[in-house]
């Protein structure tokens, strides 16, 4: 027996052979079934919305960058990285960005198009995890205080 896994399968799906499983005399071969395990990747993991096809990845910025800016590398699963450039905006709690197309190949198209970019692609979720500095000095703190405005 072969199995052609196809790219976008999740983790649970069934493939089942028909009357292949234990023969013998007057007894009806069972099916056979084999059960797609999914193992974790160690950058990426799927969105358990949009039917599995959206990626996370998390990025982790300082706060300097989340305030002023910064370029993020994020990393697609086909090893390309793609650069993210956030010098437009500030990166607050719960921010996201999505890259369109560069999600999990969508298992359910028939004959699809599984390339990078392809519109038979599910998106990939860049969420944002900012570092706090532990501790600050009163000069530091004062310095914030007169520079920051408040939005």
């Amino acid at each position: 027996l072969r199995i052609s896994v196809k790219p976008g399968w999740k983790d649970g799906t069934k493939i089942t052979f028909p009357c292949e499983g234990d023969e013998g005399v007057g007894i009806v071969p069972s099916d056979l079934i084999f059960i797609i395990r999914e193992k974790p990747h160690c950058l990426l993991s799927r969105a358990t919305n949009n039917n599995g096809s959206n990626l996370i990845f998390t990025a982790t910025l300082a706060l300097v960058d989340a305030l002023a800016g910064c370029y993020v590398r994020v990393p697609t699963l086909d090893g390309r990285v793609r650069i993210l450039d956030c010098h437009d905006k500030v990166i607050g709690p719960g921010h996201e960005e999505v890259i369109a197309g560069e999600g999990m190949p969508l298992s359910n198209k028939k004959g699809g198009n599984f390339t990078a970019g392809s519109v038979d692609r599910g998106d990939l979720i860049v969420r944002f995890n900012v570092r706090f500095p532990k501790q600050l000095c009163k000069s530091s703190k004062d310095a914030m205080r007169a520079h920051l405005i408040e939005a």
